[in-house]
């Protein structure tokens, strides 16, 4: 058996309900004055009501048509006033992708498999008549062994004669790491010993020793030079 669906729009209830207020009236009105239904005066009340009724009804419609007027107009006037429903979608944070650098060490290394020591450029000032002073000279050491602690004495003599032996100056070196090249320059007028010679006139010779942490001797290098 087929269902039965009796739809009301809101307009028709509200109607209802107002045609069931006023029969209720009514019929206090009748209980009051004692009247008949089919008497003249309920005639005439009765019809007043229904014109009530109809005149509320039309109220009613053309209120109801005056507002879908009044939506359609807005529309009309500004589209964008009626909002689409705004939809908040999750925000996915980019993972950003961390690349580690190559780091490429171009220092030149010492891969000759053995330790070379090499003195250059002497240069000194002289410093009075008969007395000058060793300032600095340049000092590279290609380690192509294992790393190593460094000491070098210096020694200053006549080019006829024998180094002493107390040194000039005593210089502790940092540790020259495997393969490394040490190229710096070496600034021994800046040392706290006496580097200072006299007998400028003569050829000097500049004896460098380098020992290692044990003391145990590294090479030794001779230089000649002359006070200038």
């Amino acid at each position: 058996m087929d269902e039965i669906v009796i739809r009301l729009r809101p307009k028709h209830v509200e109607r209802l309900i107002f045609i069931v207020v006023i029969l209720l009236l009514l019929g206090v009105v009748f209980w009051q004055r004692g009247l008949t239904p089919f008497s003249t005066e309920t005639k005439t009340t009765a019809s007043a009501v229904a014109e009530e009724v109809k005149a509320a009804d039309t109220v009613a419609t053309k209120t109801e048509v005056a507002t879908e007027e009044a939506v359609e107009s807005l529309v009309k006037e500004d589209p964008e006033k009626i909002e689409d429903p705004v939809v908040e979608e999750p925000i996915v944070e980019a993972e950003e992708e961390i690349v580690a650098e190559e780091v490429i060490d171009n220092t030149p290394k010492a891969t000759s498999g053995k330790r070379t020591f090499t003195i250059t450029d002497i240069e000194t000032t002289i410093k009075g008549e008969d007395w000058a002073k060793l300032n600095t000279f340049n000092l590279k050491i290609e380690n192509g062994l294992s790393g190593i602690n460094i000491t070098y004495k210096v020694y200053i003599y006549n080019s006829g004669d024998t180094a002493s032996d107390n040194p000039f100056e005593t210089v502790i070196l940092r540790q020259i790491e495997d393969g490394e090249i040490y190229d710096e320059v070496q600034k021994i007028a800046e040392k706290v010993h006496g580097e200072s010679f006299n007998e400028i006139d003569e050829d000097k010779k500049l004896k460098v020793v380098f020992e290692n942490s044990a003391g145990n001797t590294l090479e030794t290098i001779v230089m000649n030079f002359k006070a200038s």
